[in-house]
């Protein structure tokens, strides 16, 4: 958790009211905007990514978090935004993502996503 996501790399709202804050450390801080005013704590923080976060997306529902990194092979985690949980069994170290740079959702929850290969 850093206070108030010092160097901040990117930012997703969702469709729940809620902005996720991607650092250079690799922390993701989510934050409640619902309100009239930003709290200065964040709902839940990840920090599973070990290198700066470069993409942030959530689903069209806002029920899954897409967080990736280019700097490490396979750095991308999808988290379950109503419990701040990252699931565990996706991506797997078969899974051939390698350096992943972009993704995003379609309006009907397919996940697409860019990397350095192709």
């Amino acid at each position: 958790k850093e206070l108030w996501a010092m160097k901040i790399q990117c930012l997703a709202a969702s469709a729940t009211k809620n902005l996720a804050v991607g650092t250079v450390t690799g922390n993701v801080d989510i934050l409640d905007i619902s309100g009239p005013k930003l709290s200065g704590t964040p709902i839940s923080s990840i920090g599973n990514l070990t290198t700066r976060v470069d993409c942030l997306r959530y689903s069209s529902d806002g029920q899954i978090l897409g967080a990736c990194s280019r700097l490490k092979s396979g750095s991308l985690r999808l988290v379950h935004a109503g419990t701040a949980t990252v699931f565990q069994n996706w991506p797997t170290q078969k899974t051939p993502l390698n350096r992943a740079s972009v993704l995003d959702f379609s309006t009907q929850g397919v996940l697409a996503i860019g990397n350095e290969v192709g």
